[in-house]
């Protein structure tokens, strides 16, 4: 499980997962190209988002380098994101009320 307070689209990625591993990404707001330099990021959790680690890093290929703050295309970051959207995630298809139920064990 991650928590990124801005969703800037990188990832810390291990080369050596296998496919049973998943990363459950919760991101605040989408990164904005100003500084951050002097600015408060509340606790706020805007988009999740469940990967296949393996299978992004193998889609992901020698286009990048793998590892720590990984560049992952917003493409890929939208095919799995699962709340509050979540019509196009196919390794997870929850109702609303499974979704809520989610994010209540996840707070408490």
């Amino acid at each position: 499980m991650k928590y990124l307070a801005k969703n800037d689209h990188l990832l810390n990625l291990n080369k050596k997962a296998d496919k049973e591993t998943f990363l459950l990404v919760f991101t605040g707001p989408q990164d904005t190209l100003s500084s951050s330099k002097g600015k408060v990021r509340p606790l706020r959790i805007d988009k999740i988002y469940l990967f296949n680690e393996k299978e992004l890093c193998d889609l992901l290929g020698d286009k990048v380098k793998v590892g720590i703050a990984t560049s992952v295309k917003s493409e890929y970051w939208n095919g799995k994101e699962i709340y509050p959207e979540n019509q196009w995630n196919i390794d997870l298809k929850l109702n609303i009320k499974e979704l809520e139920h989610l994010i209540e064990k996840i707070n408490n």
